[in-house]
């Protein structure tokens, strides 16, 4: 599992505040998320995307930046506005983040996240299940 704190530390240590278009450390005009989906083919065999998704920078703020998905940056204001999002200085959970390493750690500390999510469910489905078959047997 990663260490969520040296992360934490990693992640602030290069955020800052906002000075002439960079972004604490990095100089940069985009900023990266890591998304994955998935898909099941025949055989049971799983396919998997994942993918490194390009935000782009539209305007810098005091708390943060304003970033939208790359492929609309140029699209209507009107569009932007609805698929912006806003990406905060000093916290620890980030929409996007600018370098493709720190959107890697982000990804992977939310798929184990996710992945305790699933274990959790799974084990209160079993609980359950396990009763609702002792009373079936009570039943017949």
């Amino acid at each position: 599992m990663t260490d969520f704190n040296a992360v934490c530390g990693i992640l602030d240590s290069t955020v800052s505040n906002v000075d002439g278009g960079s972004y604490g450390d990095h100089s940069c005009e985009w900023f990266w998320r890591v998304e994955s989906s998935y898909s099941w083919l025949a055989g049971n065999n799983c396919y998997v995307d994942i993918r490194f998704e390009r935000y782009a920078l539209l305007r810098h703020t005091k708390q943060g930046v304003w970033v939208v998905p790359y492929c609309i940056k140029d699209y209507p204001t009107k569009v932007k506005e609805a698929k912006k999002k806003l990406v905060l200085h000093n916290t620890r959970k980030r929409y996007a983040y600018p370098t493709k390493a720190l959107a890697w750690v982000s990804f992977v500390i939310r798929q184990e996240r996710r992945r305790q999510y699933a274990r959790n469910n799974l084990e209160a489905v079993e609980a359950i299940y396990s009763v609702v078959k002792e009373k079936e047997k009570n039943w017949t």
